[in-house]
């Protein structure tokens, strides 16, 4: 319980992890795609607080893909359930239509433990140090 309340003191107990691998050749296309999709997201998924979207820095080892991996940040796991068993297939459809073979997800949940948004002074994790002879 005491995780939960401090995942949602920081507004999100969820991570909707969705990591997809598309042809090099479509790349640019999927990074067209991804924003109004987002957009879309925002409406079909209540409760998203935050949303990343990130590009691999390493294409796929399998076929040399690229990668990119969007984490929704999600205030409460009835949002997310409510979103994948009614509104999830009409939003997966447009990427099937458009990139068919040439695309594919993998898609994972995850809880948050903790969020830490900036390192704490090291003097606050170490412990203040002294110098000279004891």
């Amino acid at each position: 319980v005491g995780l939960v309340m401090a995942a949602e003191s920081i507004g999100a107990t969820l991570v909707y992890e969705v990591n997809v691998d598309v042809h090099p050749d479509r790349a640019s296309d999927y990074e067209a795609f991804i924003r109004p999709h987002v957009r879309d997201m925002y409406v079909a998924l209540q409760g998203i607080t935050q949303v990343t979207v990130a590009k691999r820095d390493m294409p796929c080892a399998d076929n040399g893909w690229t990668g990119y991996t969007v984490t929704y940040h999600v205030r409460r796991r009835e949002d997310l359930d409510d979103y994948l068993t009614h509104r999830a297939p009409a939003l997966r459809q447009p990427m099937v239509l458009q990139f068919g073979d040439q695309a594919r997800a993998s898609r994972r949940v995850m809880a948050v433990v903790s969020l830490q948004e900036s390192q704490p002074p090291v003097n606050s994790v170490l412990g203040e140090c002294t110098s000279g002879a004891a």
